[in-house]
């Protein structure tokens, strides 16, 4: 391959042509996906689900979950819980078109929740049982 192909390929990812592989940070940031926090215990759920890990109280466990992300984000004044925009917005663009203090909800999630965002990266393949 010649250097100009190479040197082009390099490019495209630098300007963010490449597939998006963007993992999610421990902890919740300014740059946060509201959703990945509102929906966590779902997404959580399900996944578990597929990989085969759920049991009965685990499923409690996360429904516990789920009820207190609600309570904290209401504690805090927001409505982000319910809303759809949650799925597109992080929390530095909602307050931008919300009264609040991005960095002030951030860190007050992050101590009274303590949520590890990794959890919801989806392994690249499952499991495959049929394999010989």
């Amino acid at each position: 391959m010649s250097k100009s192909k190479k040197k082009k390929g390099k490019s495209a990812e630098k300007l963010g042509n490449a597939p998006d592989k963007q993992k999610r940070s421990k902890k919740i940031k300014l740059d946060t996906k509201i959703s990945d926090v509102t929906q966590y215990a779902i997404e959580l759920y399900f996944k578990e689900r597929a990989l085969g890990k759920m049991t009965k109280e685990r499923k409690q466990e996360l429904k516990d979950l789920h009820k207190k992300i609600g309570e904290v984000f209401s504690e805090l004044g927001l409505k982000c819980y319910k809303c759809d925009a949650a799925v597109a917005e992080t929390f530095r663009e909602g307050a931008l078109i919300h009264p609040f203090d991005a960095r002030e909800v951030v860190s007050a999630l992050n101590e009274k929740l303590h949520l590890d965002l990794t959890a919801l990266d989806f392994p690249e393949m499952l499991p495959n049982s049929e394999k010989a």
